[in-house]
Protein backbone atom coordinates (compact mmCIF):
# COMPACT_ATOMS: atom_id res chain seq x y z
CA UNK A 1 0.00 0.00 0.00
CA UNK A 2 3.12 2.11 0.67
CA UNK A 3 4.74 1.83 -3.35
CA UNK A 4 2.56 4.52 -5.01
CA UNK A 5 3.87 7.03 -2.33
CA UNK A 6 7.74 6.38 -2.61
CA UNK A 7 7.86 8.20 -5.28
CA UNK A 8 6.49 11.36 -3.76
CA UNK A 9 8.71 10.43 -0.96
CA UNK A 10 11.59 10.39 -2.94
CA UNK A 11 10.69 13.00 -4.81
CA UNK A 12 10.30 15.60 -1.34
CA UNK A 13 13.55 14.55 -0.16
CA UNK A 14 15.08 16.06 -3.22
CA UNK A 15 13.42 19.19 -3.22
CA UNK A 16 14.52 19.62 0.73
CA UNK A 17 18.29 18.72 -0.18
CA UNK A 18 18.02 20.67 -3.22
CA UNK A 19 16.83 23.74 -1.11
CA UNK A 20 19.18 22.95 1.59
CA UNK A 21 22.17 22.97 -0.85
CA UNK A 22 21.22 25.92 -2.92
CA UNK A 23 19.60 28.01 0.23
CA UNK A 24 20.88 27.08 3.21
CA UNK A 25 24.54 26.93 2.68
CA UNK A 26 24.80 29.95 0.65
CA UNK A 27 23.60 32.06 3.22
CA UNK A 28 25.62 30.01 5.89
CA UNK A 29 28.39 30.97 3.44
CA UNK A 30 28.10 34.49 3.44
CA UNK A 31 28.06 34.70 7.29
CA UNK A 32 30.91 32.37 7.73
CA UNK A 33 32.56 33.74 4.84
CA UNK A 34 32.57 37.95 6.43
CA UNK A 35 33.61 36.74 9.62
CA UNK A 36 36.10 35.65 8.41
CA UNK A 37 37.22 38.62 6.58
CA UNK A 38 36.46 40.57 10.09
CA UNK A 39 38.95 38.60 11.74
CA UNK A 40 41.75 40.88 11.55
CA UNK A 41 39.90 43.71 12.94
CA UNK A 42 40.90 43.75 16.14
CA UNK A 43 44.47 43.46 15.30
CA UNK A 44 44.54 46.20 12.31
CA UNK A 45 42.23 48.68 15.13
CA UNK A 46 45.47 48.09 17.23
CA UNK A 47 47.78 49.38 14.63
CA UNK A 48 45.61 52.46 13.86
CA UNK A 49 45.78 52.96 17.96
CA UNK A 50 49.33 52.82 18.06
CA UNK A 51 50.81 53.56 14.69
CA UNK A 52 52.67 50.45 14.53
CA UNK A 53 52.22 47.23 12.34
CA UNK A 54 53.91 45.72 15.36
CA UNK A 55 54.79 42.89 13.04
CA UNK A 56 51.64 42.49 10.98
CA UNK A 57 51.86 41.40 7.20
CA UNK A 58 49.94 44.19 5.27
CA UNK A 59 50.30 41.65 2.02
CA UNK A 60 47.40 39.50 2.70
CA UNK A 61 44.94 42.71 2.97
CA UNK A 62 46.35 43.95 -0.03
CA UNK A 63 45.15 39.94 -1.93
CA UNK A 64 42.27 39.69 0.08
CA UNK A 65 40.76 43.18 -1.56
CA UNK A 66 41.70 41.63 -5.30
CA UNK A 67 40.01 38.85 -4.47
CA UNK A 68 36.85 40.15 -3.32
CA UNK A 69 36.78 42.81 -5.85
CA UNK A 70 37.43 39.86 -8.61
CA UNK A 71 34.64 37.47 -6.97
CA UNK A 72 31.98 40.34 -6.77
CA UNK A 73 32.66 41.02 -10.00
CA UNK A 74 31.61 37.72 -11.13
CA UNK A 75 28.83 37.70 -8.88
CA UNK A 76 27.48 40.70 -10.12
CA UNK A 77 28.20 39.07 -14.20
CA UNK A 78 26.62 35.45 -12.92
CA UNK A 79 24.11 37.37 -11.11
CA UNK A 80 24.25 35.17 -7.70
CA UNK A 81 23.44 37.67 -5.45
CA UNK A 82 24.97 35.05 -2.04
CA UNK A 83 28.75 35.78 -3.86
CA UNK A 84 27.83 39.55 -4.34
CA UNK A 85 26.66 39.56 -0.72
CA UNK A 86 29.60 37.02 0.64
CA UNK A 87 32.15 39.57 -1.02
CA UNK A 88 30.98 43.56 -0.96
CA UNK A 89 31.83 43.57 2.92
CA UNK A 90 34.95 42.17 2.10
CA UNK A 91 36.33 44.36 -0.16
CA UNK A 92 35.03 47.27 2.30
CA UNK A 93 36.87 46.04 5.10
CA UNK A 94 40.03 44.66 3.20
CA UNK A 95 40.38 48.22 1.63
CA UNK A 96 40.03 49.46 5.34
CA UNK A 97 42.66 47.25 6.42
CA UNK A 98 44.96 48.64 3.57
CA UNK A 99 44.07 52.18 3.80
CA UNK A 100 45.29 51.52 7.56
CA UNK A 101 48.45 50.20 7.02
CA UNK A 102 49.88 50.95 3.81
CA UNK A 103 50.83 54.71 5.45
CA UNK A 104 52.86 52.47 8.72
CA UNK A 105 54.37 49.78 5.96
CA UNK A 106 58.12 51.13 6.48
CA UNK A 107 59.96 51.76 3.57
CA UNK A 108 61.93 49.64 1.31
CA UNK A 109 61.66 46.15 0.03
CA UNK A 110 58.13 45.28 2.70
CA UNK A 111 56.47 48.45 1.46
CA UNK A 112 57.54 47.95 -2.42
CA UNK A 113 56.10 44.67 -2.69
CA UNK A 114 52.92 46.02 -1.27
CA UNK A 115 52.31 48.73 -3.34
CA UNK A 116 53.43 46.61 -6.29
CA UNK A 117 50.56 43.82 -5.31
CA UNK A 118 48.33 46.58 -5.39
CA UNK A 119 48.90 48.62 -8.54
CA UNK A 120 50.00 45.66 -10.41
CA UNK A 121 46.66 44.35 -9.33
CA UNK A 122 44.48 47.20 -9.78
CA UNK A 123 46.11 47.46 -13.32
CA UNK A 124 45.13 44.05 -13.94
CA UNK A 125 41.35 44.27 -12.81
CA UNK A 126 41.05 47.62 -14.95
CA UNK A 127 42.51 45.50 -18.50
CA UNK A 128 40.14 42.46 -17.48
CA UNK A 129 36.98 44.69 -16.86
CA UNK A 130 38.10 46.80 -19.89
CA UNK A 131 38.37 43.24 -22.07
CA UNK A 132 34.68 41.98 -21.01
CA UNK A 133 32.93 45.08 -21.23
CA UNK A 134 34.04 45.86 -24.76
CA UNK A 135 35.56 42.95 -26.50
CA UNK A 136 33.80 39.85 -24.85
CA UNK A 137 30.32 38.48 -26.22
CA UNK A 138 27.94 38.87 -23.45
CA UNK A 139 26.99 35.33 -23.25
CA UNK A 140 31.50 34.70 -22.35
CA UNK A 141 31.61 37.88 -19.76
CA UNK A 142 30.52 35.80 -16.40
CA UNK A 143 32.82 32.43 -17.76
CA UNK A 144 35.97 35.48 -18.30
CA UNK A 145 35.44 36.73 -15.15
CA UNK A 146 35.53 33.73 -13.32
CA UNK A 147 38.46 32.71 -14.84
CA UNK A 148 40.39 35.53 -14.02
CA UNK A 149 38.91 35.24 -10.25
CA UNK A 150 39.98 31.34 -10.13
CA UNK A 151 43.45 32.67 -11.41
CA UNK A 152 43.77 34.86 -8.82
CA UNK A 153 43.31 31.67 -6.41
CA UNK A 154 46.21 30.20 -7.89
CA UNK A 155 48.18 32.60 -6.84
CA UNK A 156 46.96 32.95 -2.98
CA UNK A 157 47.13 29.16 -2.94
CA UNK A 158 51.05 29.76 -2.87
CA UNK A 159 51.03 30.69 0.47
CA UNK A 160 49.42 27.77 2.03
CA UNK A 161 51.47 25.85 -0.04
CA UNK A 162 54.37 27.93 1.18
CA UNK A 163 53.12 26.89 4.89
CA UNK A 164 52.74 23.35 4.38
CA UNK A 165 56.16 22.88 3.17
CA UNK A 166 57.78 24.70 6.24
CA UNK A 167 55.62 22.88 8.89
CA UNK A 168 56.94 19.42 7.20
CA UNK A 169 60.09 20.91 6.90
CA UNK A 170 60.50 21.89 10.83
CA UNK A 171 57.85 19.59 12.01
CA UNK A 172 56.59 22.82 13.87
CA UNK A 173 53.00 23.73 13.07
CA UNK A 174 53.40 27.30 14.87
CA UNK A 175 52.23 28.73 11.95
CA UNK A 176 49.12 27.19 11.54
CA UNK A 177 46.17 28.45 13.63
CA UNK A 178 44.20 25.48 13.96
CA UNK A 179 40.62 27.21 15.21
CA UNK A 180 41.17 29.52 12.00
CA UNK A 181 41.77 26.87 9.67
CA UNK A 182 39.06 24.71 11.03
CA UNK A 183 36.71 27.70 10.06
CA UNK A 184 38.46 28.31 6.76
CA UNK A 185 37.77 24.61 6.04
CA UNK A 186 34.00 24.54 7.02
CA UNK A 187 33.59 28.05 4.78
CA UNK A 188 34.74 26.43 1.48
CA UNK A 189 32.95 23.07 2.23
CA UNK A 190 29.77 25.02 2.21
CA UNK A 191 30.77 26.90 -0.69
CA UNK A 192 31.99 23.58 -2.19
CA UNK A 193 28.73 21.82 -2.06
CA UNK A 194 26.64 24.94 -3.15
CA UNK A 195 28.99 25.44 -6.47
CA UNK A 196 28.29 21.46 -7.27
CA UNK A 197 24.57 21.37 -6.56
CA UNK A 198 24.05 25.08 -9.03
CA UNK A 199 26.80 23.47 -11.49
CA UNK A 200 29.39 26.17 -11.01
CA UNK A 201 32.87 25.49 -11.83
CA UNK A 202 34.16 28.49 -10.78
CA UNK A 203 32.69 28.24 -7.35
CA UNK A 204 33.52 24.51 -6.56
CA UNK A 205 36.32 24.44 -7.83
CA UNK A 206 38.43 26.98 -6.06
CA UNK A 207 36.45 26.34 -3.09
CA UNK A 208 37.25 22.45 -3.35
CA UNK A 209 41.23 23.17 -3.97
CA UNK A 210 40.63 25.34 -1.11
CA UNK A 211 39.09 22.81 1.57
CA UNK A 212 41.81 20.28 0.59
CA UNK A 213 44.64 22.40 1.66
CA UNK A 214 42.97 23.07 4.73
CA UNK A 215 42.18 20.17 5.62
CA UNK A 216 45.98 18.99 4.81
CA UNK A 217 46.72 21.85 7.33
CA UNK A 218 44.82 20.52 9.92
CA UNK A 219 46.43 17.12 9.12
CA UNK A 220 49.66 18.67 9.67
CA UNK A 221 48.57 20.31 12.80
CA UNK A 222 47.84 16.84 14.56
CA UNK A 223 51.11 15.57 13.50
CA UNK A 224 53.56 17.81 14.32
CA UNK A 225 51.88 19.90 17.47
CA UNK A 226 53.04 23.35 17.60
CA UNK A 227 56.50 24.23 19.78
CA UNK A 228 55.31 27.96 20.17
CA UNK A 229 51.49 28.47 20.54
CA UNK A 230 51.70 32.12 20.63
CA UNK A 231 50.82 32.74 17.30
CA UNK A 232 49.86 36.23 15.55
CA UNK A 233 46.34 35.76 14.47
CA UNK A 234 46.99 37.68 11.37
CA UNK A 235 49.71 35.97 10.35
CA UNK A 236 47.10 33.04 10.24
CA UNK A 237 45.48 34.85 7.74
CA UNK A 238 48.03 34.67 4.92
CA UNK A 239 46.77 31.08 4.41
CA UNK A 240 43.70 32.68 1.85
CA UNK A 241 41.78 29.72 1.66
CA UNK A 242 38.59 30.87 3.12
CA UNK A 243 38.62 34.26 0.57
CA UNK A 244 37.87 32.17 -2.59
CA UNK A 245 34.41 33.17 -2.55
Amino acid sequence: PGRPNAPTSRARRSVAMGWILESVFPTVGVFTSNMLYFAPYPAVTRVRKTHSLQGVNAVPFALMLLSTVSWMAYGLAVPNPYIVASNLPGVVVSAWYVSSSLPLAPRGEGRAQLEGILVGGAASLAVEFTAVRFLAAEAQRAGILGLCATLLCVVLFASPLSTIAEVVRTRNSATILGPLTAAQCSNCALWTFYGLAIMDVWVWGPNSAGLLLGLAQLALRCLFPSESPDVHEVEALSNPTAEVT
